[in-house]
């Protein structure tokens, strides 16, 4: 059969399957029967600012992951906080505890501001949880996506266990604030400027190189047009599988690309260039 894509929603998980068969995530797995059964799942953190290109970087990826064969399971941690939101607004005046959230709008566009971040926290573990339910299959792959302004372990890490962090890749998706916000003024999922500038102001990449393992970090600018961003991830799926996944034909060719990228050593560069930012 054709590789044909399916999308589910089971507990906030969007899962895509090469064959095209349903299937059902069991529950109840704890750290204990996990290192039991053996961790053979790749685990992708999508990371960087709203607007940065996290989803554009997470369906290439999941473009090849499929290809592969993988299931392939995302976790956005947009629609954990939008479900919440969502019931406190329904709930309105009837709520006896102090609001979490606040409603943004413009024009036919809507969103929401999170007022109290404690609720960062709590859904940091859930997704966790919901996680764990998918380590155990040996064709999984799994994404989990979100945003934060810096990625302290005691802000971050800290609510994912270990058999989750340990063998996981860590992708920053690098955008300037201001192309950020442009791109949040169109999109559906609004995000109010003012959100970014007092909250997602700051460079999270130094937090992120000061609290992963370096070795698993890698940096896609995605000021970029998306034929480079592309490249960008082919040479960081090249490095995680340790095999070339990316070849130049067609319209994607070298005369087609910019020098910098095919000089000797321009990609290395440009990847350079990140860590010594992330090392300040």
């Amino acid at each position: 059969m054709a590789n044909t894509r399916l999308l589910e929603r089971q507990g906030n998980a969007r899962i895509t399957r090469a064959d095209g068969k349903k299937t059902s995530a069991p529950g109840g797995y704890n750290a204990s029967i996990i290192d039991a059964v053996g961790t053979s799942a790749p685990v992708f953190f999508l990371l960087g600012r709203p607007c940065s290109g996290k989803s554009t970087v997470g369906k290439t990826l999941s473009t090849y992951l499929r290809g592969q064969g993988r299931e392939v399971v995302l976790f956005d941690d947009y629609h954990f906080l939008q479900a919440k939101a969502q019931v406190e607004k329904h709930l309105g005046k009837s709520m006896k505890c102090p609001a979490q959230f606040c409603q943004t709008a413009k024009g036919d566009l809507s969103g929401f501001k999170v007022l109290d971040f404690a609720v960062l926290e709590q859904v940091l573990c859930q997704i966790n949880r919901c996680v764990c339910e998918y380590l155990w299959r040996p064709n999984a792959a799994i994404m989990i996506e979100f945003a934060r302004d810096e990625y302290f372990y005691e802000h971050v890490w800290q609510y994912f266990s270990h058999e989750v962090r340990m063998t996981a890749h860590y992708i920053f998706c690098d955008a300037d604030l201001e192309i950020c916000i442009k791109r949040g003024q169109k999109r559906v999922q609004f995000v109010a400027p003012e959100i970014m500038l007092d909250y997602y102001y700051k460079d999270g990449l130094p937090s992120l190189f000061q609290n992963c393992c370096g070795d698993r970090i890698e940096v896609v600018n995605t000021n970029e047009t998306m034929l480079l961003t592309n490249l960008q991830i082919a040479h960081l799926l090249d490095k995680v599988f340790a095999r070339p996944v990316f070849r130049a034909e067609g319209a994607i060719s070298q005369q087609s690309m910019p020098g910098y990228y095919y000089k000797e050593g321009g990609l290395s560069d440009l990847l350079g260039n990140y860590r010594k930012r992330g090392a300040e």
